[in-house]
């Protein structure tokens, strides 16, 4: 059910994916599905970030990138300004036509039932712009999840992405996976005990022992094949070169890595991982997929022993 049916003035929607790129595809996702029930075309404005660095031309179809994305210059020339200049929040600009949302510490969510009002109101914006790289959608939104999922299944991807996913499910049958976050999530990351009874809860409901891993390190995807190998799995994993996020290469392996996560039948992944949940949304396994984390105890311990190492560094260099 769509909970827009006319919109009096608007004419465009754009969308500006930010952080990393699994958030950005989550935020397209979501305008994408804002835009349809709308009525109304997406075109995306897709920047370099530090966390993200790779163009959209070196990872989507030549056609999509030529027919529905946006250089930052048309973007300024649209909305008279740098988007980056624009107030946070929810923003109108009336005599240009234009609403903007950037939700940052927010989110976008909460500013959803006023952009609505916005949009539908006799006076309302000709041009939406929504900055954004988490969920959001119009109150009355239904089927978000199976909506994303038929989104990330549709994306046209590049050529070589194409090629290099085909080749490697051409050597694998059906397969589990397990997603490691450790740089960035190190504190709710489960523990190695959480993530062995995932990968056994998950073996009996499949019948399957085959495993691909992806992890944010290449020493974390070693560790974890020899460990899972021990216990019965046949695992195994792709040897990228680049991993550093500032590498535009970097972003071509690590979305290689997620659309094989997102081809398997089950994923054992940190709860708080965008990467790995919305793996699980595009593989249709969310809900038999296993986001864990480490336990309040856990994390409350991990948290003291950081703040007693950075104590000790800090004396360290006091002394020096």
């Amino acid at each position: 059910m769509r909970p827009v049916t006319a919109i009096p003035h608007l004419e465009r929607v754009i969308v500006v994916p930010r952080n990393g790129y699994i958030n950005r595809l989550q935020a397209w996702a979501c305008a994408d599905i804002l835009a349809a029930d709308l009525g109304l075309p997406l075109h995306v404005v897709w920047e370099a970030e530090p966390v993200a660095t790779t163009p959209a031309k070196a990872l989507f179809g030549s056609d999509l990138v030529a027919s529905r994305f946006l250089s930052a210059q048309e973007l300024r020339e649209i909305i008279g300004a740098d988007h980056t200049d624009l107030p946070r929040y929810l923003y109108e600009d009336r005599s240009r036509g234009l609403l903007s949302l950037a939700g940052h510490d927010q989110g976008e969510q909460v500013f959803m039932p006023r952009l609505h009002e916005r949009i539908c109101s006799p006076d309302g914006p000709r041009t939406l712009v929504i900055i954004a790289g988490g969920l959001f959608s119009l109150p009355g939104t239904q089927n978000l999840v199976q909506r994303r999922k038929d989104f990330y299944r549709s994306l046209p991807w590049s050529s070589d992405i194409d090629r290099r996913v085909s080749d490697i499910h051409a050597s694998h049958g059906k397969y589990l996976a397990l997603h490691i976050r450790r740089t960035d999530r190190s504190l709710e990351a489960p523990t190695r005990y959480g993530i062995d009874r995932a990968l056994k809860a998950l073996e009996r409901a499949t019948q399957r022992s085959e495993v691909f891993i992806a992890a944010d390190t290449a020493g974390a995807v070693q560790w974890w094949k020899h460990r899972i190998s021990d216990r019965g799995f046949a695992a195994w994993s792709l040897q990228h070169e680049h991993r550093d996020r500032s590498d535009e290469h970097a972003g071509i392996d690590a979305l290689i890595d997620w659309r094989l996560l997102a081809a398997s039948e089950g994923i054992v992944f940190t709860q708080s991982s965008t990467f790995g949940r919305e793996a699980a949304v595009a593989s249709g396994t969310l809900d038999s997929s296993l986001g864990i984390e480490a336990s309040r105890l856990v994390r409350v311990s991990r948290q003291a022993t950081l703040h007693v190492r950075n104590g000790t560094r800090f004396v360290r260099r006091m002394l020096r």
